[in-house]
């Protein structure tokens, strides 16, 4: 079939995005040969990270009494410290909590914002500034994040959810294959050759050579600093004894946050998004959050009224995976409209977006038999996130409550910034703004809804979610780390689950493939079996075979005492719950 001028372009352009991309699955790919594993059930509760130590940190808290909220702080803690390329205290994110007594929930918006002295055209004529050094640096939220839900929900000391994590940082852990890869790629880069990285090196080449997997690692700066939020609370950061020297550091390496910037921060905690998707809804973070984004998709495609029998066979499969790209097409055009909604009015389009109606309208504009060109599934200028070190994680406890949460420091060891005397690795989270005039390295264009402006956050990716029946029973809790693919990656891991009816291990495991318009190229794994890439090929969806680019991590609970929880094998990760009672 031959290929369409645009088309043609369209791969030259995924070539930056499917490079980038290529890294990233050096970190987190995963076989075609290795073996799914069988699920198993837990009766009580379950925690899915993407670090084994941190879901059985997380599953002892639950053990220990402790509330969903608890348990999710304490692996986000943990994750910081182990998984300290993808997420840590420096970077900010996304909860949304689930209270089965009230079935009410609730959404915790920590993302970082963009500091006062920050303007549109900052990184204009030098963009590398936006993602590394002190400018990149967004006024971290994560800690009065982490503090604000533990404050509503949470029931065991605020001191105890640290422990674990202290001793950790103080006895060493093991270096990962995804760590590992991590500091081999960036001491390539030339930051860890300047003095911004100087921080950085000091903790991954500590005898000036790269640390291997299995080498300890130990990050003794980080133990001191979170055993003062610890013993002095979350404002000790903001507004106490750690803040003058989080202020020197950002601004040592060149950056623009100021003490005022820290004091003034705030947690935003709304109403989650809530969607109707066939018996279970459906909640999420609104934006900037990719949350609805994630509620479109499967809103769009409910009215197929998938089965097991839609991927059935080969014919089957195509077709079906033929609707979910266009449905993520029409889907990343409407993220295009989206941004921080207190500077921007974005109501009407929020509204759009769950409106069932509108929803199979656009299901409607779906060809069995074709694709199209970018302009007919509407848009603005699409600019798309690059956060692919990010860290998602789930919790189910024993009395029913839930929590999804994601958290990122955006980029691989974020800014490259790590102060000696804390420990905080900072985010480049400014990098998430578009830019004037600027495409980023997928080929993806500036959004004007997303120029920064202070006091402003950045659009995600990130859509941690959950599903809950008629009866108010949980049934799916689900989030991926992955930059742009991370909505695709959660919206196809619950389809493979909740109507393929694929075991959560399969559901998970399934080879991936993402499309976000822009450029007009579906983007699948390594191990995607090349007839499906053939028969889409036939309905005009060009493939380009790129790593594996999100982790998923997913709680399912199938009825009540049987709980699945499964960590992507794509990050080597393991889920942990407990009394197990199903082989």
């Amino acid at each position: 079939m031959a290929l369409s001028q645009s088309t043609r372009i369209a791969f030259l352009i995924v070539f930056a995005g499917a490079l980038v991309a290529g890294i990233i699955g050096l970190i987190i790919a995963v076989t075609g040969s290795a073996r799914t594993p069988p699920p198993k059930y837990f009766s009580e509760g379950a925690v899915a990270a993407d670090s084994p130590y941190c879901s059985v940190v997380g599953r002892n808290m639950l053990i220990k009494g402790g509330t969903a909220v608890d348990a999710a702080i304490a692996t986000m803690i943990c994750s910081g410290t182990v998984n300290l390329h993808s997420t840590g205290i420096g970077g900010g994110g996304f909860l949304v909590v689930y209270t089965k007594k009230t079935k009410m929930a609730k959404a915790y918006n920590f993302r970082e914002t963009a500091p006062a002295m920050a303007s549109e055209n900052m990184f204009v004529g030098d963009n590398s500034k936006s993602s590394l050094g002190g400018l990149s640096v967004g006024i971290p939220g994560e800690v009065r994040g982490m503090h604000a839900a533990w404050k509503m929900h949470g029931k065991l000391p605020w001191k105890a959810l640290f422990e674990p994590s202290i001793r950790l940082a103080e006895d060493g852990f093991k270096v990962s294959t995804p760590i590992s890869a991590a500091i081999n790629i960036s001491s390539t880069q030339k930051a860890m050759q300047q003095d911004v990285g100087k921080g950085l090196k000091e903790l991954l080449q500590p005898n000036g050579t790269n640390l291997q997997i299995g080498d300890t690692m130990r990050r003794p700066a980080l133990a001191r600093t979170l055993r003062i939020i610890a013993n002095e609370g979350a404002e000790a950061f903001y507004t106490g004894s750690l803040a003058p020297k989080i202020v020197n550091d950002i601004r040592s390496a060149g950056g623009i946050i100021t003490a005022a910037d820290l004091a003034n921060y705030k947690v935003s905690v709304t109403d989650p998004i809530k969607l109707k998707i066939g018996n279970l809804t459906m909640y999420s973070l609104p934006p900037p959050s990719s949350g609805i984004v994630l509620g479109q998709i499967l809103s769009i495609l409910e009215g197929y009224k998938f089965t097991n029998a839609s991927v059935a066979n080969e014919e089957a499969t195509v077709l079906t995976y033929h609707r979910i790209i266009e449905a993520f097409k029409f889907a990343y055009s409407s993220r295009s409209y989206l941004g921080d909604p207190k500077f921007i009015d974005i109501k009407s389009k929020i509204a759009e977006m769950l409106n069932p109606t509108f929803n199979a309208n656009l299901r409607r504009k779906i060809n069995d038999n074709r694709s199209f060109l970018p302009s007919y599934y509407g848009g603005n200028f699409l600019s798309a996130t690059k956060n692919a070190g990010t860290s998602h994680m789930s919790v189910l406890a024993p009395n029913g409550d839930a929590v999804s949460v994601t958290s990122t420091v955006n980029l691989y060891f974020g800014s490259k910034v790590r102060s000696s005397t804390t420990g905080i690795i900072y985010n480049n989270e400014m990098d998430d703004f578009s830019t004037p005039g600027l495409v980023n390295a997928f080929g993806l264009r500036p959004s004007p809804a997303n120029f920064i402006k202070p006091g402003k956050r950045p659009l995600s990716s990130m859509s941690p979610s959950i599903f809950v029946d008629n009866m108010g029973m949980v049934k799916f809790i689900s989030g991926a780390s992955g930059g742009s693919r991370i909505t695709t990656a959660t919206a196809l891991v619950t389809m493979n689950h909740l109507w393929f009816h694929k075991a959560l291990p399969e559901a998970t495991k399934t080879p991936r493939f993402h499309n976000q318009v822009y450029p007009n190229v579906t983007l699948v794994e390594r191990d995607f079996p090349q007839n499906l890439i053939d028969g889409l090929a036939k309905r005009g969806n060009a493939c380009a075979k790129s790593g594996s680019g999100a982790v998923v991590q997913s709680i399912s609970q199938l009825k009540a005492m049987m709980i699945s929880a499964f960590s992507d094998l794509r990050k080597h990760s393991k889920a942990a719950g407990f009394f197990p009672s199903y082989p």
